[in-house]
């Protein structure tokens, strides 16, 4: 027995049918991602898919299922809902079987009495923004979106999942001085015009660093599918440097990869509910940039996989921080020791180890 209350049991990861490779192939839902009904969830559910069947261990519930004895079933927190409405994971089927439903929700508070979490980003905030009324300024410090790496739960256990390393582009140069800036999501785009808000701030400060970057011989590219908004029309007209590749809605999830891939390092200025560009851009070895104010410790390690900066510094001095990363980054091959790291650590090959390791300690 755990710390999780489970014994030793096989486990069975459940994958909605609607998110499938049964009914899509692997191709069809990374190539035509922008034609199907959710593109999001079904991407989740082929991460969940790919995770399942890397390890043998996929179940598809369907009329005549049956529990099997002393089984961890994993499914998602937005499909759990619907299982725990049906007689065959009622809490007397599950008992009588001796086995267990394990929600794997987005954050560390996801639901059930012993939960997963795909990521350790506190998710409150984002979700409740309005009332919170976050706001920036230099009078207080602000750790906005970050957790402590110390806390420790008893009833959650954070086991992040990305993508099939085989999935994943290879890049073809480690050299060119070549930042991809992240997507700005729309609650950043909708408060663009609002000077003491922090994603306006942060955006803004990272473009700011981008500027002074150029000085040191960088180029910059981003991917937009809000370039309809008036306000980041303007801004990216002020800020003429960046490559900006526009797009009307989704996209397939091929060429956002491919995009990341042109890079060699990926900025990060928003608090990712997921981290899934953090953790794609680590396995192909791309260093992240980030903000100590939003940064994830469990994943970021400044100087390392990682350069951290602050929206206390200036831009200048940002930039010459991330050069001398660069240098580092260069000199001593990290790309290789980041890709390594991060497919061992969010892989859906690894998944289903890392899932008992976790849940046998």
């Amino acid at each position: 027995m755990n710390k999780f209350g489970i014994a030793e049991k096989s486990i069975k990861v459940i994958v909605p049918h609607s998110c499938s490779p049964d009914t899509w192939t692997v191709d069809y839902i990374v190539e035509k991602t922008n034609e199907l009904w959710n593109p999001f969830l079904c991407l989740m559910g082929l991460r969940f898919w790919l995770a399942a069947k890397q390890s043998g261990n996929v179940i598809e519930v369907a009329d005549g299922t049956v529990l099997e004895t002393d089984t961890i079933y994993l499914c998602r927190d937005f499909f759990a809902k619907y299982l725990l409405d049906t007689a065959l994971f009622s809490e007397a089927n599950l008992r009588e079987s001796g086995s267990i439903l394990l929600v794997i929700g987005a954050n560390i508070s996801a639901g059930g009495p012993v939960g997963l979490s795909l990521s350790s980003w506190w998710t409150d905030l984002l979700l409740n923004v309005e009332e919170n009324n976050i706001s920036f300024s230099k009078e207080k410090f602000i750790q906005y979106g970050s957790v402590n790496p110390f806390e420790k739960s008893m009833s959650q256990a954070v086991i992040p999942i990305s993508m099939s390393k085989e999935i994943l582009p290879n890049k073809k140069s480690r050299r060119d001085r070549i930042i991809f800036v992240d997507e700005p999501h729309e609650e950043v785009i909708k408060r663009l015009r609002d000077n003491s808000n922090v994603y306006s701030v942060l955006f803004k400060h990272c473009l700011d660093i981008c500027g002074e970057l150029r000085k040191y011989g960088f180029t910059f590219r981003t991917f937009s599918r809000n370039l309809v908004n008036r306000d980041l029309q303007n801004l990216y007209k002020r800020k003429s440097y960046l490559d900006v590749v526009s797009r009307d809605s989704w996209v397939p999830y091929r060429e956002i990869v491919d995009l990341y891939a042109t890079g060699n390092m990926f900025f990060n200025f928003f608090p990712e509910t997921f981290g899934f560009p953090i953790y794609e851009n680590m396995q192909m070895g791309n260093a992240i940039i980030s903000y100590s104010e939003i940064a994830n410790l469990l994943n970021l390690r400044s100087m390392q996989n990682s350069v951290l900066v602050s929206l206390y510094q200036s831009p200048k001095t940002c930039a010459r921080i991330i050069n001398e990363y660069w240098d580092l980054f260069q000199e001593n091959g990290f790309h290789e020791l980041i890709s390594a790291e991060a497919n061992e650590r969010y892989s859906t090959e690894t998944y289903a180890e890392r899932l008992l390791r976790q849940l046998n300690r």
